[in-house]
């Protein structure tokens, strides 16, 4: 992961944290999962908006405390 990409992590993200999933926190956690997991799940279904968004803030908060750990 570059730089530039955990800083965005470390910096950007936490403002989309735990808002509706549209527009620009939809990519945002998109983007999240890619550079975490490598892939992409999001739903079809916006009935599964609300897992999907559990889901990556616990991936963005293991990965957040393991940087703060390490540093």
């Amino acid at each position: 992961m570059s730089k530039e990409d955990k800083d965005w992590l470390l910096k950007s993200f936490p403002q989309y944290l735990n808002r509706v999933l549209r527009g620009y926190n939809k990519d945002a956690y998109i983007r999240v999962e890619t550079l975490l997991s490598g892939r992409v799940t999001f739903p079809d279904c916006s009935c599964s908006y609300g897992s999907y968004q559990q889901k990556i803030n616990k991936l963005y908060y293991e990965w957040a405390s393991t940087r703060k750990e390490t540093t």
